[in-house]
């Protein structure tokens, strides 16, 4: 039977296996295998090098990771870590960062990337400052389709939170694609509500293509 447990090391190999299995369909869809490997060392690998204290797994009963909830209890410490400490390893991998000038004139999804990864300071929302001072936190949660609408999600989610809770974490964002109504509808039954202090295209939360929700942990 599954059950939810603590982040071991020997779990990175089925993160990403869930990672790239979860992503959404146009990553997974893209002709560039490039788009969700990199993608991997933005959304699952630096929580698991870390943040693995922060991190906790959905295991299928025989020791597989099926699922799993990522989290960065201070996104502001987490991108200080991410430019000194992972983006090494980002190097390490290959990945290389595009010429502004290459970024600004091709519109390929994995040039964009490139990029990104190594521009880990997008996450801080510098525009929105009250997003990260009233919640701090930020998550990711994937889980197999075999294990979905079981309500493993719920559970994970509630597990992180105690576990922020502990630590005095005062709360907790995500962003989600703003066209994913299913997503939108767990996260409203969890009590995650659009951030705000955001507001594109006359939707409360959303930039460009994403919602931001929070939740407060104390």
């Amino acid at each position: 039977m599954a059950f939810i447990r603590p982040y071991q090391p020997a779990d990175e190999e089925a993160c990403i296996h869930v990672f790239r299995s979860t992503a959404s369909p146009n990553l997974r869809a893209h002709s560039d295998p490039a788009v969700l490997h990199i993608g991997s060392y933005m959304w699952c690998r630096p929580y698991i090098t870390l943040n693995a204290s922060y991190c906790f797994i959905l295991d299928d009963g025989t020791g597989t990771a099926v699922g799993y909830i990522l989290c960065a209890p201070d996104t502001q410490l987490f991108v200080e870590r991410f430019r000194d400490e992972f983006l090494g390893v980002v190097k390490q991998a290959g990945i290389q960062e595009p010429a502004e000038s290459n970024v600004a004139s091709d519109n390929d999804m994995a040039t964009q990337f490139r990029h990104d990864v190594y521009h880990p300071e997008n996450m801080l929302q510098a525009e929105y400052p009250r997003l990260l001072e009233e919640y701090p936190a930020h998550l990711h949660i994937d889980i197999l389709e075999s294990h979905q609408s079981q309500r493993w999600g719920e559970k994970m989610i509630e597990t992180l939170l105690e576990k922020l809770r502990g630590k005095g974490v005062r709360g907790v964002h995500l962003g989600m694609d703003a066209n994913n109504s299913r997503a939108g509808k767990f996260y409203d039954r969890l009590g995650f509500e659009p951030f705000e202090g955001m507001n594109e295209q006359g939707e409360v939360g959303r930039i460009g293509g994403a919602i931001y929700r929070v939740k407060r942990v104390e």
